[in-house]
C-alpha cells in the first residue's frame, strides 16, 4: 500500500488540477471552494479519517411543511441508497445541505478528484429537483450562499 497522502495535499492537488496554487485547509480543517453559484465547504474530520463535503441545496430557506418534507426525505433515500451522500435540514438557518464523506484510508488523488467533481454534481442535480415545478413550493429566499462570516475564511472561486 502506497504511503498515505496529507489530507492538505488532496485538496491541493484538486487545485493544482484546475490552475490553482497554494490552497490549504485552514487550522480548524475547514476550506471552502466556489463553484459558479455553488460554495462548497470541505471539513478535515482527523478523529475519522475523512474529508467531508458540504454545500447548500439552494439558497432558500424550507418552510416547515409536511409536503416538502416529504419529498426531500424521500429523495434523500435514493442519495443514501446509491451511496451518494445525503441532505440535511439546517435548522438554525432553514437551509437544505447536502454532506458526502470520503475515507482518507487508502485514498488517492484521482478518487478524490472524482469524489469533489461528484459532489459538486449532485449539488447541481439536487438544485434541479427542488427547483423544477413539480416540488413542492413552500420556500423562502435566503441571502446568497456565501461561507461563514470570518476574517481567517479563504475561499477561491473556480
Amino acid at each position: 500500500m502506497p504511503p498515505a497522502i496529507d489530507h492538505n495535499e488532496f485538496l491541493a492537488g484538486y487545485c493544482r488540477s484546475l490552475g490553482i496554487e497554494g490552497v490549504n485547509f485552514d487550522n480548524d480543517g475547514e476550506a471552502h471552494l466556489a463553484f459558479d453559484d455553488i460554495v462548497v465547504h470541505f471539513h478535515h474530520d482527523a478523529a475519522r479519517r475523512q474529508i467531508v463535503l458540504s454545500a447548500p441545496v439552494f439558497d432558500d430557506a424550507v418552510a416547515p411543511d409536511v409536503d416538502v418534507y416529504a419529498s426531500l426525505l424521500e429523495l434523500n433515500l435514493g442519495g443514501i441508497l446509491h451511496d451518494s451522500g445525503a441532505i440535511g435540514l439546517d435548522k438554525a438557518t432553514g437551509a437544505v445541505i447536502f454532506s458526502n464523506a470520503i475515507s482518507l484510508v487508502g485514498l488517492d488523488q484521482a478518487r478524490f478528484d472524482a469524489f469533489v467533481a461528484a459532489g459538486v454534481d449532485l449539488v447541481e442535480a439536487w438544485r434541479k429537483v427542488v427547483e423544477s415545478e413539480n416540488f413542492p413550493r413552500a420556500i423562502e429566499k435566503l441571502s446568497a450562499s456565501t461561507p461563514p462570516d470570518d476574517d481567517d475564511v479563504t475561499m477561491i472561486r473556480i
